[in-house]
């Protein structure tokens, strides 16, 4: 049987459509939903990868800020330790007493206070020399810890507090002839009650002791000791 040429050009379109169809149906439809699904999935990693580039800087301000925090409770904690640390509060009054010229004669213990959530260890200690060498003693002390301009604490070393000071002229001294008024050069004998800082208190308040401070020698400042005493500090 022989096709006429219309025939064969009918026959030729419709394998045209049902290859064009099949290619499409096959290939390009499984092709474009494949591509969908890539594209969601690229998407999704995306977000994923832009999450945790956020977590990321989080984590590293919040580093950065921990250890800044870390560095001001170090700093803070000398000025007021987590627990009362009498002999290194004790050394660290002889070092200012050395500094500031005066003779460091004695210092008692006293009572534990809460202050604020803080705990005050008081100590009375007696301090000796020239009026103005004891008042640069007073100075030191104040200055262990300041406030800048800034607003933000400097500090030396542990923060007291003085509370009461009884100064009279030195047993002997020939100060101001004629006037009761201390001079820069009198020798003074001076009482001073301090309360040095701590986050914690030691427990109770142990009995008043005293300690001759004169031969403190220890160049540590956590471990003070005296050889002459009187007490326990």
């Amino acid at each position: 049987m022989k096709l006429s040429k219309k025939d064969r050009l009918l026959l030729t379109t419709i394998a045209l459509v049902v290859g064009v169809g099949g290619f499409y149906w096959f290939y390009v439809k499984p092709a474009r939903a494949d591509l969908a699904t890539r594209q969601s999935e690229l998407q999704t990693a995306q977000d994923q990868n832009a999450d945790l580039s956020d977590t990321l800087t989080r984590l590293e301000r919040d580093l950065k800020s921990l250890s800044g925090q870390t560095g001001e409770r170090l700093r803070y904690a000398k000025a007021v330790p987590d627990s009362a640390q009498v002999p290194a509060a004790i050394y660290q009054i002889q070092r200012i007493a050395d500094r500031a010229n005066v003779e460091f004669g004695a210092i008692s213990t006293q009572a534990v206070t809460e202050l604020g959530g803080f705990a005050g260890r008081s100590f009375q200690i007696k301090v000796s020399g020239r009026f103005f060498d004891v008042d640069d003693f007073l100075y030191r002390l104040h200055r262990q810890v300041i406030v800048d301009a800034r607003g933000r604490a400097d500090i030396s070393g542990r923060l007291f507090a003085v509370t009461k000071i009884d100064m009279a002229a030195a047993v002997g001294a020939q100060s101001s002839p004629g006037t009761t008024q201390l001079k820069d050069g009198d020798d003074v004998m001076a009482t001073i009650d301090i309360i040095a800082f701590s986050t914690a208190s030691s427990g109770a308040a142990p009995a008043a002791t005293s300690t001759d401070t004169r031969h403190i020698v220890s160049p540590n400042v956590g471990q003070a000791s005296a050889v002459s005493t009187g007490g326990t500090p």
